[in-house]
């Protein structure tokens, strides 16, 4: 926050605290610091690209529009995870390149409508 000394460990405890309550904001931004390796012991990808999913899920706006006009300030280690966790999801079938492109945007717009 401004006016005080940042402390990514405290942030990340305050997302997890905010996400049991349902915040979806704080999903995506738990993600971003995870994938990030911000106040976490290492990087997970993987557990990044879960949140994110999630938030997809909950259809979250602000994760929607990170994912399909902001995915390259996400690390290449996470966007692969996504597309491994798509590709799982059976909705894609493109590289496991970490490129958002068309192919991906069309499974992240899949995944998002399955069964709706």
């Amino acid at each position: 926050g401004k006016g005080v000394e940042k402390d990514e460990v405290a942030a990340v405890a305050l997302y997890r605290r905010a996400l049991a309550l349902g915040n979806l904001t704080a999903m995506n931004n738990l993600a971003w610091m995870i994938q990030g390796g911000r106040g976490v012991e290492r990087k997970d990808p993987e557990e990044a690209a879960d949140l994110m999913l999630k938030a997809l899920d909950r259809r979250n706006e602000f994760s929607y529009r990170q994912m399909t006009q902001n995915s390259k300030a996400w690390s290449q280690e996470f966007r692969q995870a996504l597309q491994r966790k798509l590709r799982d999801a059976g909705v894609y079938t493109g590289k496991i390149d970490g490129n958002i492109g068309d192919p991906t945007i069309a499974a992240i717009n899949a995944y998002i409508n399955r069964s709706r």
